[in-house]
C-alpha cells in the first residue's frame, strides 16, 4: 500500500471557507489523501458570527483548531497574535509532517502559515494570488504568499499574468 499524501488546509473565515468547502468535502472523500483541516482565526469570534458552527454544520471535522484574541486589532497585538500564530503552525506541521498545504488569500494568520510552510520544506498551494486589495496590508500578505508558494491558482487570466511578471 502506498504512502498517503498529506494536505492541509487552513481556514480563517467565513469568506475563505464558503470559497473551499467543497474542495474540503472532496479531499476529505479521497482515500489517496490524509487531509487535516486547520481553523482558526475569526472562526471563533462572536462579533463575526462564530462561523466554527458554519462548518460543524457542514460536518466537516476539525483536525486542528486555535482560538486567538482577535479583539485587538493594534499593531502590537497583530504583532503578538503573529508570533502565536507562528509557535501554532509550527507544532501542527512538526508532527503532521504534511506535503502540501493550500493557503486562499491574503490575511496575516495566512502569511504565518506561508512562513512556517517554508521552513519545515512544505509545499503551498495558493488560491487567489496575483489579485489586488488597493491599499490594505492584505496585498503586502497576499504576494508575499504568493512568492512562497509552489502551486497557484488563480481567478482570472490577469492574475496569473502579475503572478508570473512576480
Amino acid at each position: 500500500m502506498s504512502k498517503k499524501f498529506k494536505i492541509g488546509l487552513v481556514t480563517v473565515n467565513r469568506s475563505d471557507f464558503g470559497i473551499q468547502k467543497e474542495l474540503i468535502k472532496s479531499l476529505k472523500k479521497n482515500n489517496k489523501i490524509d487531509f487535516s483541516l486547520i481553523v482558526t482565526g475569526t472562526h471563533f469570534d462572536k462579533k463575526y458570527g462564530n462561523t466554527v458552527d458554519e462548518i460543524k454544520k457542514e460536518k466537516i471535522s476539525i483536525q486542528h483548531k486555535f482560538k486567538n484574541d482577535l479583539n485587538k486589532d493594534d499593531n502590537l497585538n497583530v504583532g503578538r497574535n503573529f508570533s502565536k500564530y507562528i509557535i501554532f503552525f509550527s507544532q501542527i506541521f512538526e508532527k503532521k509532517k504534511f506535503d502540501n498545504i493550500i493557503i486562499l488569500g491574503d490575511r496575516f494568520e495566512m502569511i504565518a502559515a506561508a512562513i512556517v510552510c517554508r521552513i519545515f520544506n512544505i509545499s503551498i498551494s495558493h488560491i487567489h494570488g496575483g489579485e489586488i486589495t488597493l491599499g490594505a496590508q492584505d496585498e503586502y500578505y497576499r504576494h508575499a504568499i504568493s512568492k512562497l508558494s509552489n502551486i497557484h491558482f488563480v481567478s482570472l487570466q490577469e492574475y496569473r499574468t502579475r503572478l508570473i511578471k512576480m
